[in-house]
């Protein structure tokens, strides 16, 4: 009975020792929720009254806030804040900003911007706009000498979205996650990254207490096409690409931020516009007003083509472009389907003039080219090229045992020309059906196109033999249509008999000459006149 007793006593003492501890447990809550209540209520009202108009202090502009609540684990948390500029824009919201402090300066009721430990900001979402050299946000912060209060700490951003707007750039960056830190008493240090649709970028950079800035932008695997760099209104639109690499450099004073450098390297892109290309690809650097891209490479009508250049830009915005560009090795029926060409054309050509109506000068050399009716290999010349139409400032080639040359007027796309043509040393046996040789020379027209093209002149033909007949000179019109025989008139046949006036070369006109040579005594081949020249001499030297 007495260990039942002493078993009994013992269970009862640890069982008032379990309540005990409750109790007391609960007397803590209580006074603690008690304590806490009583505080939230003065922190409240103190982080209403004071830290928010604190924080408006930092700022040339107005913050709004629709709750603030404290946590007990040290933090006041402001929900629903949204940051205007002087303009009264909306430069940014977010969803709410968790601020901590240290527990004994929370329960002194103590909130200054300077006594925060960290700050986090959750799902933000900021509008930046570039408009006439400065960014929307570059003033938003007062500098040192403005500014009552100091913040020194840490703030965090998580999940947040940027807007941002610089011509002709308007997009949307999301998942922005990174710092500012506010550790420094004369500089403010940023570090930021976020997704562009599939592509990453990364922002660092930093403030100084007297105004200066510099921002270091890096990017990758940007889809240029969705990035809204041309509209349709421009003389040169991207359809598509990738901006592969992208480093912007900014520097800044009181508020003004000029661009120091962006180079960066792109690939397959497409473009329609004053200039089609395909798979271009080029590295890019930006100094001051210009853009210079080097190691081009794209396809032209799907012709390998390279180059290098840049852009320049005025204080309006003009654009005015200064490339030097190449065709290798190109299919001439890729470039001008409608003309009659062969071999390889090769180009080395400049563009250069004002962005929305470019010119294009320079030299080629092309394997062949029916011009007029006439098949000429061994091509060289030079051109301007605009709006479509080339002018053909020179062009040689080689045809019938000679040279011939043109220059005009050419439209690629419609395969036409009107061109004046000139030839020299052509063999005439290779230019018409008629028995009739000697070297040629003409000059005249060419004008149509492939397929219809009439060629019309004058012609010359020297020393030559018609029919069996030989002449000094054979002078003479002629019209030729498309592939057809070349219609000659107007013809002056000068032989040894003198000068005649047929109106056609044919086998009855020019037997008759050669019948009246005979009759005369009068040699008619260059044979026969080299003869009867030797045997005049002999005669002169045996007498």
């Amino acid at each position: 009975m007495q260990g039942e007793k002493r078993l009994a006593e013992m269970n009862f003492r640890n069982l008032d020792k379990r309540k005990l501890g409750l109790i007391v447990l609960l007397v803590t809550v209580l006074l603690g929720a008690g304590a806490y209540q009583s505080l939230s209520g003065k922190v409240r009202q103190a982080a209403e009254q004071n830290l928010l108009a604190m924080a408006n202090e930092q700022v040339n502009g107005k913050i709004d806030v629709e709750s603030i609540e404290l946590s007990m684990l040290g933090a006041v948390t402001a929900k629903k804040v949204r940051l205007v500029d002087k303009a009264g824009q909306t430069v940014a919201v977010c969803e709410r900003i968790k601020i901590s402090y240290r527990w004994r300066d929370l329960f002194k009721g103590r909130l200054g911007l300077q006594l925060i430990t960290g700050m986090t900001i959750y799902k933000p979402e900021v509008w930046l706009v570039y408009r006439e050299g400065k960014f929307n946000i570059a003033d938003l912060l007062k500098t040192r000498e403005e500014a009552k209060v100091n913040f020194r700490g840490l703030v965090k951003v998580r999940n947040g979205t940027m807007n941002f707007a610089m011509t002709p750039l308007k997009n949307k960056i999301e998942g922005i996650n990174g710092t500012l830190d506010f550790a420094h008493e004369d500089l403010v240090s940023a570090a930021f990254s976020g997704k562009l649709e599939t592509s990453s970028i990364n922002l660092d950079g930093q403030w100084t207490a007297g105004g200066s800035s510099a921002f270091a932008l890096t990017a990758k695997g940007i889809d240029l096409a969705k990035l809204g760099l041309t509209t349709e209104d421009d003389p040169l639109r991207i359809t598509a690409g990738i901006l592969d690499e992208l480093t912007v450099k900014a520097e800044g004073t009181a508020g003004k931020i000029v661009l120091q450098s962006v180079e960066g390297r792109f690939s397959g892109v497409n473009t329609t516009g004053v200039l089609e290309v395909t798979q271009a690809g080029a590295g890019f650097t930006q100094q001051d007003t210009a853009i210079s891209f080097t190691n081009i490479s794209a396809l032209y009508k799907g012709q390998p083509l390279t180059g290098s250049g840049r852009v320049l830009s005025d204080a309006e915005g003009n654009q005015t472009l200064d490339f030097a560009v190449e065709l290798p090795s190109a299919d001439p029926a890729a470039i001008m389907p409608q003309l009659k060409s062969a071999g390889t054309l090769a180009v080395n050509a400049a563009i250069t003039g004002p962005a929305r109506l470019p010119k294009i000068s320079g030299s080629f050399t092309l394997g062949g080219l029916e011009v007029g009716g006439m098949a000429v290999s061994g091509i060289s010349g030079s051109f301007d090229y605009v709006q479509n139409v080339m002018a053909l400032r020179t062009f040689s080639g080689s045809t019938n045992g000679g040279s011939v040359s043109a220059n005009g007027v050419i439209y690629p796309e419609a395969g036409k020309y009107s061109l004046s043509i000139a030839g020299s040393g052509l063999n005439s046996a290779q230019m018409t059906t008629k028995d009739v040789s000697g070297p040629l020379s003409f000059v005249g027209t060419a004008v149509g196109d492939a397929d219809a093209a009439l060629a019309q002149g004058s012609f010359t033909i020297t020393d030559g033999k018609a029919y069996g007949l030989s002449f000094r000179l054979l002078t003479g019109d002629f019209v030729k249509r498309g592939s057809a025989e070349a219609e000659i008139s107007n013809l002056a046949l000068t032989t040894a008999l003198g000068t005649f006036y047929p109106e056609q070369l044919n086998q009855d006109i020019l037997n008759r000459l050669n019948a009246t040579a005979a009759e005369k005594g009068i040699p008619t081949s260059m044979d026969a006149l080299k003869k009867a020249g030797t045997e005049k001499l002999l005669q002169r030297i045996l007498r």
